[in-house]
């Protein structure tokens, strides 16, 4: 299988003279974590969550909606061709921060290939082969719902961690990710200070069992629009699946 195979149908992008605030209204109405950056139909560079993370050092001094795309863009990230194998394009996927992999041939940039797509298009080769247990990360951050906004908002920003896990003594609350950070911070017209961690944290809307099939989870990233499910067995927290966990058992096997 070659990288044209699994290219989608996806006409959403952003431009170099767009504006940043645009370009984040945009990832978050379609659910994007990476945008194409096209100028006159060329592939110019990307636009990831990661990618605004420049704009925050300097929002005492500038207003988002006077910078522009192209100052905060990945002008040479990864890229393949349509005829790169794409067990390589996978394997892309599964870098840190990796969201999406541009197909260009030549200068014409033919699409762009994303996590949720791949995982989709090899979800059969996971079913019966791996139990949630066999998948899971360890490594998650966690929160007290009672932490103040201002510590998760250093946490998120300084790169280390993209989510955290909000608790409440043993019970899990929901969710902060760096995505609800950025979105907060740039988009917000609300005071921060007057914020709590309750106020902003995304309620978990589903959860998978250690002895449950990987795919499970897999099945609820795509039903509910997100990028990770947390394991939980008997009400306690155990570990938390990715798209990037998913996606390295795909790689093994194809």
């Amino acid at each position: 299988m070659l990288a044209k195979d699994l290219l989608g149908q996806d006409d959403v992008f952003t431009t170099p003279k767009t504006d940043i605030l645009d370009a984040l209204y945009m990832m978050l109405k379609y659910r994007r974590r990476i945008l194409p950056v096209l100028s006159n139909s060329k592939f110019a560079g990307l636009v990831t969550v990661a990618s605004y993370v420049k704009v925050i050092p300097t929002l005492e001094l500038k207003k988002p909606e006077t910078i522009l795309v192209e100052e905060i863009m990945q002008e040479q990230p990864f890229i393949a061709a349509p005829n790169t194998d794409a067990k390589h394009v996978v394997d892309s996927l599964c870098g840190k921060g990796v969201y999406g992999v541009p197909v260009v041939s030549g200068y014409s940039y033919q699409g762009i290939i994303r996590r949720e797509e791949v995982i989709a298009k090899f979800l059969h080769l996971l079913k019966g082969r791996f139990k949630s247990q066999d998948v899971m990360s360890f490594n998650l951050g966690i929160c007290s719902i009672h932490d103040t906004l201002e510590s998760l908002i250093k946490r998120l920003s300084s790169g280390l961690e993209r989510r955290i896990v909000v608790m409440n003594d043993d019970k899990i609350e929901g969710t902060i990710t760096f995505e609800d950070m950025i979105n907060l911070i740039l988009a917000d017209k609300s005071d921060l200070s007057r914020l709590s961690v309750a106020s902003v944290l995304v309620p978990i809307h589903a959860t998978v069992r250690r002895i449950d099939d990987a795919s499970k989870a897999a099945n609820l990233m795509h039903e509910w629009g997100i990028n990770a499910v947390p394991v939980v067995d008997d009400g306690r927290l155990e570990g938390i699946i990715r798209d990037k966990d998913i996606l390295q058992r795909i790689h093994s096997l194809i």
